[in-house]
């Protein structure tokens, strides 16, 4: 996958929620040194449209934590979704996320079509993304009216 995105963020409601948006499409700030992404989409079979992917980025130590405080606050919030980025209302579940690296955040999302499950870790000042969703085989249809269509 490209290492940068082209496509510009959607308006998010309330604004609080910005940084789950941000997070959800990688827009880090400030931007990440490096960043690495790997992406897998199955296009047969009974899991079609099911997709992981992986980002490493490489920011500061301090920025990495403040993303990753502000997140856990976000999520704690937002119980009730957000509106923005193509896709309606986005509703925003917590999950327990898995006991690695320095610390993480977890959360689970779901728009019109497209459940995804959300994990951020940090390793000092690197973070791991690992996004993992289906779209029950109906495409990435609402992103696409709102974005290259890309996740």
């Amino acid at each position: 996958m490209p290492s940068t995105r082209s496509d510009p963020p959607g308006a998010v409601a309330p604004a609080v929620w910005r940084v789950i948006a941000d997070a959800r499409r990688e827009s880090y700030t400030p931007a990440p040194s490096a960043l690495v992404r790997r992406y897998a989409v199955a296009t047969a079979g009974e899991h079609l449209g099911a997709g992981t992917q992986i980002t490493l980025a490489d920011t500061t130590e301090s920025a990495a934590r403040d993303l990753l405080a502000a997140l856990r606050a976000a999520v704690t919030a937002c119980r009730d979704g957000y509106t923005g980025d193509g896709c309606g209302t986005t509703t925003i579940t917590a999950v327990t996320p898995v006991a690695v690296g320095d610390e993480g955040v977890a959360f689970r999302t779901a728009s019109r079509e497209i459940p995804t499950e959300y994990t951020f870790v940090r390793q000092g000042s690197v973070l791991l993304r690992f996004a993992a969703s289906s779209a029950g085989g109906k495409g990435w249809a609402c992103r696409a009216r709102s974005s290259s269509g890309r996740s």
